[in-house]
């Protein structure tokens, strides 16, 4: 973990430690995925290296196993660990921004992939409520027609300049993306990473 990083800094979706990593290693499994749940059939991307992992990538050929035993993976990841905090401040920085980097590329992956996209041909009509002084029935007012393609034109917008720019209320839009198949408004998450 980078010592320059707050507690409310740090991520839901945490890098891979070096005892996760060399867990995994040691059971020739992959490293598990605990991201937010993405659409069926969808393949998760590998979640990035925490800094101390950075580092252990690039001194592991420098690692001497003493001969009398072997380490553990938890013995191996705290001597990762006191090698990694006797570094140089700028040197764990470099390492930091590294695996800060590639969090912000997985979790713009990830904002990217939990946007299933609903059939291209598919499409919902918005009808307004009829006013209170209003003597037209609901099926005769002229309904907004929304695909996926509206909705794309409105993604890089929050959802209620989006509402407001298409004409319906944000009850109506979180409706009709449910139904074209995109689980969550992405203006925030792809507005914090391009």
């Amino acid at each position: 973990m980078c010592a320059h990083q707050s507690a409310d800094q740090r991520h839901s979706v945490q890098h891979v430690s070096v005892l996760e990593w060399l867990e995994a290693q040691g059971k020739m499994r992959p490293v598990p995925h605990v991201g937010p749940a993405l659409p069926h059939g969808v393949e998760p991307p590998e979640r990035p290296p925490a800094a101390e992992l950075i580092f252990l990538h690039k001194v592991r050929d420098q690692i001497r196993h003493p001969h009398d035993k072997a380490w553990t993976a938890a013995e191996l990841a705290g001597g990762v660990s006191r090698l990694f905090k006797s570094l140089p401040l700028a040197e764990q920085q470099r390492y930091c921004s590294e695996a800060r980097e590639g969090m912000e590329q997985y979790e713009a992956e990830l904002s990217r992939l939990s946007v299933q996209r609903g059939r291209p041909d598919q499409n919902e009509v918005i009808k307004p409520r009829r006013k209170k002084d209003q003597k037209t029935k609901r099926g005769d007012t002229k309904g907004v027609v929304v695909t996926i393609e509206v909705l794309e034109t409105v993604f890089h917008m929050p959802l209620h300049k989006a509402c407001k720019a298409l004409g319906v209320c944000a009850t109506a839009m979180k409706r009709v993306c449910r139904k074209l198949g995109v689980k969550k408004w992405p203006y925030r998450d792809s507005a914090r990473w391009w």
